[in-house]
Parts: C-alpha cells; sequence; structure tokens
C-alpha cells in the first residue's frame, strides 16, 4: 500500500509518534507490524508483542479514578447550596434569562455555573421536549457557541 493511500488520521497518528520520539530523543527505527512492534538501533532489536501492551482509554481511566475520588467526596465537609429561584412567569421566560446570564460577559465563571445547573434543571423538568431545546437555539446557535451547546444537551 502507498503511503498516499493510509487514511488521514492514521497519517496524523505518524506524524504525531514521529514528533514524540523526536522530543523524547528516541535514536533508531520502530517498525509496527498488526501483532508486534520492534524497536532497535542497529543489529540489536527488542520486540514486543500487542498483547503484552495495554492501552487504557480516558473513560477507562476515568472509571477507575472514580472510586477515589467519591471516597475523596466523601470524606470533604460540605454544605450543598440550594439553586436560586429562576426569575420569569413562563418557563420560556425563564429559559430566556437564564440564557442571556450564561450568554453574559459579565458574569463569573462560577455564576456561570450555576446558570447552568439551573437550566439543566429546568430543561429535566420540561422532558427535555423539542420547544424547550430550539429555544435554547435561538441564543447558543450549534455552530457559533458549540462548547455551550455540548454541555448544555
Amino acid at each position: 500500500m502507498e503511503f498516499e493511500l493510509f487514511p488521514k488520521p492514521f497519517k496524523k497518528t505518524i506524524a504525531l509518534l514521529q514528533k514524540q520520539l523526536k522530543f523524547a530523543h528516541i535514536k533508531g527505527s520502530i517498525i509496527i507490524t498488526q501483532d508486534t512492534i520492534e524497536y532497535g538501533i542497529g543489529e540489536e532489536k527488542e520486540m514486543l508483542h500487542l498483547s503484552e501492551c495495554t492501552y487504557i482509554s480516558d473513560t477507562q481511566r476515568m472509571q477507575d479514578k472514580l472510586p477515589y475520588f467519591l471516597e475523596d467526596l466523601r470524606r470533604l465537609e460540605f454544605t450543598p447550596q440550594a439553586l436560586l429561584a429562576i426569575d420569569g412567569e413562563t418557563w420560556q421566560l425563564q429559559v430566556q434569562r437564564l440564557c442571556q446570564s450564561i450568554g453574559s460577559s459579565k458574569v463569573s465563571a462560577t455564576t456561570r455555573l450555576g446558570y447552568y445547573y439551573q437550566l439543566g434543571t429546568l430543561l429535566a423538568t420540561l422532558h427535555w421536549n423539542d420547544e424547550a431545546r430550539s429555544k435554547i437555539r435561538e441564543f447558543f446557535p450549534p455552530r457559533k457557541y458549540l462548547d455551550d451547546w455540548i454541555t448544555v444537551l
């Protein structure tokens, strides 16, 4: 297979690996096949079978650390804070005010997080209906506010 025919994500991975090798000042060559990884300088070669390698995904790493995190939380003493009441007579006005508050540049990150919680709670009471989602889209178009959109929905 010619290198030009390799998938683009594969080429990116190879380029990243090459940068890491240069950064770590690793000399020699690496040969990677479907089953083994071979590293060597000159005639000396060392082989590693992929069955010996274990890749841990970010999700698995987080799941592994979750019990420790929960244990730390149990040790801490904290007082839960109640969310403030949301202004507005109708849920549409409440969504509008929360979205405006989230989008305000004058709001601190901590306060903004509270508004996200309030918006999530409000949407949960509305069972995440399409009308509520479309109301949020008016304030946070998915293409312009992608990070906010992913956070909210």
